[in-house]
């Protein structure tokens, strides 16, 4: 194992006494021995390939794999070992994680023009790396992946409907449109198999046969919402709309113009306005639940919120988790930060807040505040990612005068580190102290400790 890339925790130093919650003395050895005994480091570091250019290189991470992507290449590393599985030098990938998809242990990619002109998808063996089939694609089109790991290829009128594992098509679909319309997008698809699709004049639901089911006047342009049997989008006037599915009768519009959509759950919708108001929308009315103005960043992403749906905000280095009904911080958390870091990131995974700004790392208790584990990189963190299994991946990229050298990539488990204790003087005599049966808390902070290094 390479040496952990983190900051070591200063040493403890207690001229005061330590005592047990039975009155035992605990000396300055014992304190020592509590604190080198829960230092933990990575479970592996690699150094990520040269061809791994991108500072977003994780794809996807489950099942046991880790897929990295960077322009023209593309890797499977051992999720346990970080080993390479296999890498694949392929033209035309551009590594953008928005053209990566991952399913049933395959990776579905998009390729840009590779001197021919053509934009095309491929699927590769997720044990192999080998290709599996590949399809072109009309030109600045996305792909659409459903649940049963069918995949939508959207042609110049119409769209192709192709089964993941081998290609093969499984139906076509042209849409009759006028003279006046183009660009056909497919934005969603819904569990019977049927597809939202939008020209610049209509939004339609389709059958996966192609038959209309209903149209709507007015395109559908963006913030794409498919959720408890309806459609939530944005139309040409910035306006939000959510439509029932079966029918395609509007259920609501709502008051405000040009809102992004951030997360959702299905019973509330997070947006923000472009003067930085944070908007809850209550999803059944469409009503304004509450809005919050200030300068903060809002995690976004399903993976960012709480199982009750709260969601999280950092504003500078503090940070709030909002109550869904009222928009009222339910606890506020100063997490240790340089002057010019912020907390942009989050993933939330049984009931731990994991944040990174440029070159921390920290887990907070989403029910009560509480810094569970921080971590100090030496290099900045461009991005992590939480897998399957609760291991943490942390991509870092040393820099050096401006330059940029290959990024590398340490998997922790989720009790990645201990926060770093301060020291304690004599002025402030044992007050401070705290040592039970099963943790030692020493100005605030809560360390678990192994009982066996407790006898004096």
């Amino acid at each position: 194992m390479e040496e952990a890339d983190r900051e070591d925790s200063p040493p403890v130093t207690l001229t005061g006494k330590a005592t047990s919650s039975s009155g035992r003395v605990i000396s300055q050895a014992i304190i020592n021995e509590i604190f080198k005994s829960n230092e933990t480091g990575p479970l592996w570091t690699k150094s990520l390939p040269n061809a791994i250019v991108s500072d977003n290189a994780i794809i996807a991470a489950g099942g046991n794999s880790i897929f990295l992507g960077s322009k023209d290449h593309i890797s499977r590393l051992d999720e346990a070992t970080g080993k390479i599985i296999w890498e694949k030098e392929i033209r035309g990938y551009t590594g953008n994680n928005r053209d990566s998809l991952e399913f049933d242990g395959k990776a579905l990619l998009q390729l840009k023009n590779s001197g021919d002109g053509i934009d095309r998808c491929i699927v590769l063996d997720g044990a192999t790396g080998n290709e599996k089939w590949r399809n072109e694609l009309f030109p600045h089109d996305t792909l659409l992946l459903n649940d049963k790991g069918e995949i939508f290829i959207r042609h110049a009128r119409g769209f192709s409907i192709h089964d993941g594992s081998d290609g093969s098509t499984k139906g076509s679909v042209t849409m009759q449109i006028s003279e006046d319309e183009s660009y056909v997008a497919v934005i969603g698809a819904m569990p019977d198999g049927s597809v939202f699709a939008s020209t610049t004049e209509n939004l339609c639901h389709l059958s996966r046969e192609g038959k209309i089911l209903w149209s709507s006047k007015g395109p559908a342009l963006s913030d794409f919402l498919i959720t408890g049997g309806s459609i939530v989008y944005k139309d040409s006037g910035g306006t939000l709309i959510r439509k029932d599915a079966v029918s395609g009768k509007t259920i609501w519009k709502s008051d405000e113009r040009d809102l992004k959509i951030i997360a959702h759950t299905d019973r509330e919708i997070y947006a923000r306005s472009p003067q930085f108001t944070l908007f809850c929308i209550d999803m059944a009315f469409g009503s304004d639940r509450w809005q919050v103005p200030g300068d903060f960043t809002l995690f976004s992403s399903l993976q960012a919120l709480g199982d009750d749906g709260t969601p999280f905000v950092a504003r500078g280095s503090r940070i709030e988790a909002l109550d869904p009904a009222t928009g009222r911080p339910k606890w506020s958390t100063e997490l240790r930060s340089d002057e010019l870091e912020r907390y942009s990131s989050a993933v939330v995974r049984q009931n731990s807040l994991f944040l990174s700004a440029r070159e921390r790392f920290c887990a907070v208790d989403t029910r009560s505040g509480e810094i569970l584990r921080e971590l100090r990189m030496k290099n900045a963190i461009s991005q992590f990612a939480v897998t399957d299994g609760g291991n943490i991946l942390i991509q870092v990229r040393p820099s050096l005068l401006g330059i940029t050298s290959p990024s590398d990539l340490h998997c922790y488990s989720s009790d990645f580190t201990i926060p770093s204790p301060r020291s304690q003087s004599a002025d402030e005599g044992d007050a401070g102290v705290v040592i039970d049966e099963e943790w030692v808390t020493i100005d605030g902070v809560k360390l678990p400790k192994k009982k066996e290094k407790l006898q004096p």
